[in-house]
């Protein structure tokens, strides 16, 4: 008989037995398991409120559509002796933007309030998302009247009343 012949429970005489080799298994998971258990647990009931909801997220790329608006605006503008266009849609002639975009929330073009406001001191844009399609992300929204979020190139995003 060589040591390959033995089992795994043999043991020298008057050694205790041990546990089986699943008990083994289990008891190393068993602590393993209860932290994993309590994590789950603790991000079961922290994630629903810490998470933003939906509109949050719809309201970021909104907001995120004015930057990138604007940016364009500003690249054009530079380009042009800085002045702006008169509207969006030359934006797409130039290479400034493949197409204008859409606001999430809405799901159809709502950038449709482009001004262009001269200045004695230069050219001011404002732009802003028109509707009240982010009513459920704001807590207490605006007046509805008053389309948020707004970009303007003197005050940048403005995004509360």
């Amino acid at each position: 008989m060589n040591l390959t012949d033995l089992d795994d429970d043999a043991r020298p005489l008057g050694a205790h037995p041990g546990p089986p080799r699943a008990s083994r298994v289990w008891s190393t998971l068993g602590p393993i398991g209860c932290v994993i258990f309590v994590l789950i647990a603790v991000l079961g009931i922290v994630t629903p409120r810490g998470l933003p909801p939906r509109a949050q997220g719809k309201l970021t790329a909104c907001k995120s559509n004015l930057r990138n608006l604007a940016t364009a605006l500003e690249m054009y503008a530079e380009e042009h002796k800085g002045h702006h266009p008169a509207s969006l849609e030359a934006l797409l002639s130039g290479n400034y933007l493949k197409y204008i975009p859409t606001c999430p929330a809405a799901g159809e073009l709502t950038y449709t309030d482009y001004k262009l406001v001269r200045t004695s001191a230069g050219e001011e844009f404002q732009l802003s998302c028109v509707g009240d399609h982010h009513r459920d992300a704001y807590r207490a929204f605006p007046d509805p009247s008053v389309n948020f979020p707004h970009y303007s190139s003197r005050l940048g995003l403005v995004d509360h009343p």
